[in-house]
């Protein structure tokens, strides 16, 4: 009796309840490709939010004369340290395959940058903290849908304005800053992914940004006079719901 109860058992689980589960992700993948065909990908614009860490980076271009230079021994730059971002966006459709999108993002980010000076009792640490308020406009070129799913790349420019900025703080060679302009033009880069659910859509993607104007204010202290140019750079990690 056992015997035949544990094949019964059996029996429904393979012919009944497998069958069943399949049909249903199935019906998901079919139902979320149709609603959000209409929702999102046939609209002329809809609307989202995103939010995601990044890690910030610096681009440092030493003077000529930091060479000859005998207080200074090294400019390195602490690099890997994170920030967040969070923001909206607004997505215009501009046929089957491109789509611009605007964005409104505000992040937050922390760097240093590190020197080693002949005296050693000099501080051998510039912090810089920002506060960015971004607005990247970007081309997104998607690949065709593949059931519930898509690729996609998209790039442009982005306006930056930092609200931390120190441009106007007082600095001495006891307090090291280098400070960095509050206006900035960057290029953006990245790729991810639409993956689509009935009733919204979310894509993990990833963006290189990259400084394109020198940011550095030059000040008469040591700390900013043997760099050239600064440059800031981020990878930024996006999760996004539309």
């Amino acid at each position: 009796m056992h015997s035949i109860g544990f094949r019964c058992k059996q029996y429904l689980f393979r012919y009944k309840i497998i069958p069943a589960f399949i049909f249903i992700l199935l019906s998901l993948q079919m139902r979320a490709q149709y609603i959000n065909a209409n929702l999102y990908d046939l609209k002329k614009y809809h609307f989202g939010y995103l939010f995601g860490p990044d890690v910030c980076n610096l681009k440092i271009i030493n003077t000529p004369e930091f060479i000859r230079n005998d207080t200074v021994k090294s400019i390195s730059y602490t690099g890997g340290l994170q920030g967040f971002h969070l923001g909206a966006l607004t997505d215009l459709r501009m046929g089957k395959s491109f789509n611009v999108r605007v964005m409104f993002t505000i992040s937050f980010a922390y760097r240093s940058i590190d020197y080693v000076f002949t005296n050693p009792k000099i501080p051998t640490s510039a912090k810089m903290e920002s506060t960015y308020m971004n607005l990247p406009i970007l081309l997104k070129y998607k690949s065709d849908l593949h059931v519930n799913w898509r690729f996609y790349m998209l790039g442009g420019l982005q306006y930056s304005y930092d609200l931390s900025s120190q441009k106007n703080t007082r600095r001495s060679v006891s307090e090291p800053i280098v400070a960095l302009k509050p206006n900035g033009l960057n290029y953006s880069l990245g790729f991810g992914w639409d993956i689509y659910y009935p009733y919204f859509k979310f894509s993990p993607e990833i963006n290189l940004v990259q400084a394109v104007n020198n940011m550095l204010v030059k000040d008469k202290y040591v700390y900013s006079q043997q760099l050239s140019a600064v440059y800031p750079r981020f990878i930024v990690l996006s999760f996004t719901f539309e």
